[in-house]
């Protein structure tokens, strides 16, 4: 079961009451080799299986096995009765719950998943590894609009980083809500005037 591998947390600071999200930590010390998966197809089981990298494994199997698991309870099915599906733009669907009103996203990075879903609206998650590696300027023109880059040079270089995730997770989470994955973040902002604190 995915109880044993991850460790899950509510969150939802600054979400509208109707949507749910759930923070999940993912705990690579354990082989998926030798856990079950209960909610997970026998096709996405073989899947896991298949990567050479167990921590690629596990991330799969979690963002498949966690939002399962939730979704089904909160529609009311049993978990190895949802299908998932992708649309044409590539947003994740429950296919064989045609009168099902839940729309609901998951993104993960490094040892973390994310999901939130909504009866009542279109939901965009996305979460990335804040590494101090990462460079990070070198992603500006590809993530930032002009208005956003104009914004990041008029603060202090050392919050530039923790602003620049911010807004990456925040375009990104846009475009995912409105089925545009990995196309034109530098083309919009999600940022108000004003609104990156120095």
């Amino acid at each position: 079961m995915y109880q044993q591998f991850l460790c899950r947390r509510e969150t939802g600071v600054g979400v509208p009451d109707d949507v749910r999200v759930l923070l999940v930590g993912l705990e690579f010390e354990k082989s998926p080799r030798t856990l079950t998966f209960p909610a997970l197809s026998r096709d996405e089981i073989r899947s896991a299986r298949r990567f050479c990298n167990e921590r690629d494994a596990v991330r799969f199997a979690a963002t498949r096995s966690m939002p399962r698991a939730h979704l089904a309870r909160e529609i009311g099915f049993s978990d190895s009765d949802l299908d998932f599906s992708r649309s044409a733009m590539g947003r994740p669907f429950l296919s064989n719950c045609p009168g099902s009103t839940i729309d609901f996203n998951v993104s993960h990075s490094g040892a973390f998943a994310l999901v939130a879903w909504s009866h009542c609206r279109r939901v965009g998650v996305d979460i990335e590894q804040c590494s101090a590696s990462l460079n990070w300027e070198t992603l500006q023109d590809r993530v930032l609009g002009e208005s956003d880059r104009a914004a990041f040079s008029a603060l202090p270089h050392q919050k530039q980083r923790d602003q620049f995730f911010d807004v990456w997770v925040a375009n990104e989470a846009f475009l995912k809500a409105h089925g545009s994955v990995g196309a034109g973040l530098a083309d919009f902002s999600v940022l108000r005037p004003g609104v990156l604190s120095r």
